[in-house]
């Protein structure tokens, strides 16, 4: 038994390492190990580095497209090419092997060209979402150490004083007599990527993501779901989060072109639809939440999208209602569940999920990816006895180096591999439970960490950012699921000095704060509960509660009237003034698609989820949808 942990181990903490022998064991002795350890499947990665692997289309197949957005391409030779020319440039501005560049640009032909280009000179790359507060951006190029920042001359004024920018507009057109910057000399431990996560101590942190872990998932996703020819992949989750990368390299390393869909694009279900059947997409990846979208408000989904088969949902748990309607809807369709960190990027998988394969009403997370292990471990750190609860531990390629500039954090988080010594596992913070066929199942959270939109949220960053107000004393974040909406939210409680409203500090949140650790709700309190320790009480906080408000403008026409009375279904108020602003009162990007579906269908013609941000008044909608009455503007596609 010893000796078969320690090979395990040993392989999955180093998959590019060579394994001359490997001792399997007996039956019997297969049927103890499930009980403590679900190792995931063996799989030979090669010694490519990550540049090699992007470098090699330009040379097997330099004129076929790599990534294409709306009509345009870019080829793998034209990526190679410029993204060499970009590293001379950065070469000359100092950068070199470890050196962290931040990158500030919407999804688009420029992301990839940016991204090789750090790698290609041994650079560190750090995302930096352009929908991002700037005193978000500020902290975390401080934090990550960043010097030189990526960007474009209409996004420069978004960004902080400090770094010195690199323009891609400025990059130069003469790229024949440039070659590839030679890639220095990299370990797979070298850190390819930091990726900011919500932080409970207030403040976002930085996850090490390493060569090996990428290399891993993109390699055993390769061999896992191989491409055929006429396959399409798709990018479209905002650079900030890890799965990202996923969609950035999955398809160009499978040598298949990749699909760019737009930040409006990928937050209206009608024209994100649009953008995956022009492009002829086979393969996606989306959180829970979107599929959701997609199949309340589009008509005929498999119908519209008769070329994508392949189906990956990740960021947050996979509801079992949700992968039935599914099957239901898309019958013959591929489903897999994905399960990972940003830490952990990513652990396990559950393939071709049917409604048949479990009455649980979360869809389990599976079985571990290549060169992965999970362990269920008790409180005691021993093997939690299948079908008991214990909390989840990951180990073996998928890992992240740690977070960056926080030791006692990594120390705390990753910990000591119980069989291999050197070794870590991963502590997730969740609770799991081992099922006799050997697959994991998620049973909840050790902590108060939260998902919101596949986004991870620790409330205590929320709650830092409130208190921040000046006139905010003391805050409480709790998830909190608005009426007919669907969907975990976020909900605020604040004791303030009564000198502001919860308007006021949703304002001022919102100047602080991604859209998504926003809480939808915000109710001012007297005092907020506690333990007789002292310590929060969360669950006896009262229910959250529309804010006292008096509704501004009352409805004109009978439009006005129509889309007041939407307004107010999608937010779950009772009424809403013509001059309130739909953000203001708690709206979201999923809401804002739910929004835009419904005044589509009330008023005939298509709205996209763009006019609810950019006219987000009933007022002002009225306005734009009076403007062009005549229905110049086309029907609903979807």
């Amino acid at each position: 038994m010893g000796h078969w942990r320690h090979v395990l181990a040993q392989v999955v903490a180093d998959p590019l390492a060579p394994v001359d022998t490997l001792v399997l064991p007996g039956p019997d002795e297969r049927h103890r190990i499930v009980h403590e350890l679900v190792p995931g499947p063996v799989l030979e990665l090669g010694d490519d580095s990550l540049v090699a692997r992007f470098t090699r289309g330009a040379v097997e197949t330099p004129d076929a497209a790599a990534f294409t957005d709306g009509g345009a391409q870019l080829t793998h030779r034209e990526l190679d090419e410029r993204s060499g020319v970009l590293a001379r440039l950065l070469t000359r501005a100092g950068v070199g092997h470890g050196t962290t560049v931040g990158v500030h640009l919407p999804p688009g032909l420029e992301l990839p060209v940016a991204v090789l280009a750090v790698w290609k000179v041994g650079g560190t790359y750090v995302p930096l979402d352009v929908q991002h507060p700037t005193a978000r951006t500020a902290h975390l190029l401080a934090d990550a150490g960043v010097g030189t920042v990526l960007t474009t001359a209409d996004l420069a004024a978004a960004l902080p004083a400090g770094p010195s920018l690199l323009l891609l507009d400025d990059l130069p057109v003469d790229q024949g007599a440039h070659s590839a910057a030679q890639p220095p000399l990299a370990t797979p431990d070298d850190v390819v990527a930091v990726i900011y996560t919500s932080g409970s101590t207030g403040a976002p942190k930085g996850v090490e993501i390493t060569a090996r872990a990428v290399v891993n998932r993109v390699g055993w996703f390769a061999a896992q779901c191989p491409a055929a020819p006429g396959d399409v992949a798709c990018m479209k989750t905002p650079i900030a989060f890890v799965d990202s990368l996923a969609e950035l390299l999955g398809g160009v390393l499978q040598g298949i072109p990749t699909v760019v869909v737009g930040t409006d694009q990928g937050r209206d279900p009608c024209a994100l639809v649009d953008v995956l059947a022009r492009g002829g997409v086979t393969r996606f990846l989306l959180v829970p939440t979107l599929l959701r979208a997609l199949l309340a408000h589009v008509e005929d989904l498999g119908s519209a999208l008769p070329a994508l088969r392949l189906w990956v949902c990740s960021g947050e748990p996979l509801p079992g209602d949700l992968a039935q309607q599914f099957a239901a809807q898309l019958p013959g369709r591929s489903l897999h569940n994905l399960y990972g960190s940003a830490e952990a990027w990513d652990s396990s998988w559950s393939p071709s999920w049917s409604s048949s394969s479990s009455s649980s009403s979360e869809v389990p997370i599976g079985s571990p990816l290549a060169n992965v292990e999970l362990h269920v471990l008790d409180g005691a750190g021993q093997p939690a006895p299948v079908g008991a609860r214990g909390h989840l531990h990951v180990g073996g390629a998928c890992l992240a180096r740690g977070y960056r500039g926080r030791p006692d954090l990594t120390a705390e988080r990753f910990v000591p591999h119980p069989y291999l010594p050197g070794a870590r596992l991963y502590r997730t913070g969740d609770r799991a439970r081992l099922l006799p066929d050997g697959q994991v199942q998620l049973a909840g959270r050790v902590d108060h960490q939260l998902k919101v939109r596949g986004s991870r949220v620790e409330p205590g960053e929320v709650e830092r950012a409130l208190e921040a107000v000046p006139a905010v004393r003391q805050a409480a974040v709790v998830p909190w699921r608005r009426g007919g909406t669907g969907g975990t939210e976020l909900a605020a409680f604040v004791v303030t000095d009564g000198s502001v409203t919860a308007a006021q500090v949703r304002t001022a949140a919102r100047a602080a704060l991604p859209a998504h650790l926003v809480p939808s709700s915000i109710t001012v309190v007297d005092d907020l509960p506690s333990t007789v320790t002292g310590k929060l009480d969360r669950s006896a906080l009262p229910a959250p509660v529309e804010a006292a408000r008096e509704p501004v403008g009352e409805p004109g026409s009978a439009l006005e009237q129509r889309l007041a009375e939407l307004w107010a279904q999608v937010l779950g108020v009772d009424v809403v003034g013509v001059h309130e602003d739909f953000f203001d009162l708690g709206g979201h990007s999923l809401l804002a698609a739910q929004l835009a579906d419904l005044v589509g269908r009330s008023t005939v013609s298509r709205v996209p989820v763009s006019a609810v941000f950019e006219h987000p008044t009933v007022h002002r909608l009225a306005v734009l949808l009076e403007g062009r009455a005549d229905g110049t503007d086309g029907d609903r596609p979807c």
